[in-house]
């Protein structure tokens, strides 16, 4: 029977891929345009969503480090 050579167990995921970012920006995009909806200046927007994309991904690699994948 063969078995995993031992470099493929060391081997780590990778945490940003397509799909932990694709979601996190679409949900700070969303966010982005909600916060200029409701008036605020565009950067603020644009550092709204930057910010709720980067909470998005840490989320999913702190569920990924704690969980597994």
């Amino acid at each position: 029977m063969a078995t995993k050579p031992a470099a493929a167990a060391t081997k780590r995921p990778r945490i940003l891929t397509r799909s932990t970012v694709l979601p996190a920006v679409g949900i700070g995009l969303i966010t982005a345009l909600l916060a200029v909806q409701e008036h605020a200046p565009f950067l603020i927007g644009i550092v709204v969503g930057l910010a709720v994309a980067g909470v998005i991904i840490g989320m999913i690699a702190l569920k990924r480090a704690l969980y597994g994948d």
